[in-house]
C-alpha cells in the first residue's frame, strides 16, 4: 500500500511540474532553441534529482527525514502558488471562450 501511495504522489508531483512547465516554456519562447533546451533540462533536473534524493534517503534510513520534507514543502509551495495563478487564468480564459461562442451564435 505504501508503494502505491508513493507512486501516486510522484505522479502528482510530475503533473504539477508539467502544468507549471507549460508556462515556463511559453515565457522562454523568444529565446534560441539551444537556450530553451538548457532551460528545459535544468527545469526537469531539479524535481527528478530531488525525488531521487528523497527516495534514496528514505530507503537507506527506513523512515522519512524532516529536512527533506521541509525542502520539499519549500520547493513545491512556490509551485502550488504558481499553479493557483495559472489555473485561475485558464478558468477565466475558458469562460471567455464560452462567452465568445455564445455571443457568436446570437
Amino acid at each position: 500500500m505504501f508503494w502505491i501511495r508513493l507512486l501516486i504522489g510522484i505522479a502528482f508531483i510530475f503533473l504539477v511540474d508539467f502544468y507549471l512547465f507549460q508556462a515556463v516554456r511559453k515565457g522562454f519562447n523568444r529565446f534560441s532553441p539551444g537556450v530553451r533546451k538548457w532551460i528545459k533540462l535544468v527545469y526537469w533536473a531539479i524535481p527528478v534529482l530531488f525525488l531521487i534524493t528523497i527516495l534514496v534517503a528514505f530507503i537507506l534510513s527506513g523512515k522519512g527525514t524532516y529536512p527533506f520534507l521541509l525542502a520539499f514543502i519549500m520547493l513545491y509551495l512556490s509551485k502550488f502558488a504558481g499553479i493557483g495563478v495559472l489555473f485561475f487564468e485558464d478558468i477565466t480564459r475558458f469562460f471567455r471562450l464560452i462567452y465568445q461562442k455564445i455571443k457568436k451564435c446570437w
